[in-house]
């Protein structure tokens, strides 16, 4: 006969939550680059004025891309046609594409993510 007491389920759960946060507490303390574009105000909020901003020119942010070691994660909030310039680029790389979907209410921008191996 198994013997449950309240302590007891609330010490399953604890542990339980516990280990279901650490893949997102390991998921944040990762490197992370955000590319935006301080000219669209959705982007610029998007990334917080912190990251490669695609206004001061696509060469210069092509150039930080190239720098960047492989292991970080790249996310974005760009237009289409900048983000297929940067997808290739990092693809060249070794990043793959995780994420890739339309920004909700706004049809012009992607939000991307990529992931260096």
């Amino acid at each position: 006969m198994i013997r449950t007491s309240r302590r007891a389920v609330l010490k399953g759960g604890a542990l339980a939550g516990a280990a279901a946060a650490l893949p997102l507490a390991a998921r944040r303390t990762e490197a992370r680059v955000v590319v935006y574009d301080s000219r669209v105000a959705v982007s610029q909020v998007f990334a917080g004025g912190e990251g490669i901003d695609l206004a001061q020119g696509m060469t210069a942010a092509r150039r930080a891309l190239a720098q960047l070691p492989r292991g970080v994660c790249v996310e974005g909030l760009t237009r289409w046609s900048d983000w297929v310039g940067l997808r290739g680029l990092l693809q060249d790389r070794g990043f793959r594409t995780e994420a890739e979907t339309r920004a909700p209410g706004s049809p012009a921008l992607f939000r991307w993510t990529m992931r260096g191996r």
